[in-house]
């Protein structure tokens, strides 16, 4: 399903800022890293970005599209939200070993890209958060 699997590569992504903020915070290199567009793409969607973009590949990419400053309201931005399939992110939700049951993700809750800004980043823990993450990122992407 190409939801679970652009949900890997994002959640690859998050590790990875994580890993070189935490880096960066303790003196060991001299940059920081960011939740940005292509941290749900796979290589095969990057390459034209690194090899230079042809205008046909664009459009078919939607990269020319609308722009997430475009969207304003939470239901237009759902409204872009491919979820998870329910037993992957039910799986996903029960593998964080809470004593409650919270249930599904509320995508109304998911949508502010403030979730996975360079100041909240850390906060993206447990599965929830990734998954949340995930879908405010497909949300303003």
């Amino acid at each position: 399903e190409e939801a679970a699997e652009r949900f890997s590569l994002f959640t690859k992504c998050v590790e990875s800022v994580q890993e070189t903020n935490r880096e960066f915070e303790e003196g060991k290199i001299t940059h920081t890293a960011a939740v940005n567009f292509f941290c749900d793409m796979t290589a095969k969607e990057k390459y034209p970005y690194s090899h230079g973009i042809r205008s046909d590949i664009a459009e078919e990419m939607s990269v020319f599209g609308v722009s997430p400053a475009d969207l304003k309201s939470h239901k237009e931005k759902m409204s872009k939200v491919v979820r998870l399939g329910m037993e992957d992110e039910q799986a996903l939700l029960s593998s964080d070993k809470s004593d409650e049951d919270l249930g599904m993700v509320d995508l109304e809750s998911c949508v502010d890209s403030e979730i996975y800004d360079y100041d909240n980043i850390e906060d993206i823990v447990l599965n929830r958060d990734y998954v949340c993450a995930y879908y405010a990122f497909q949300a303003n992407k």
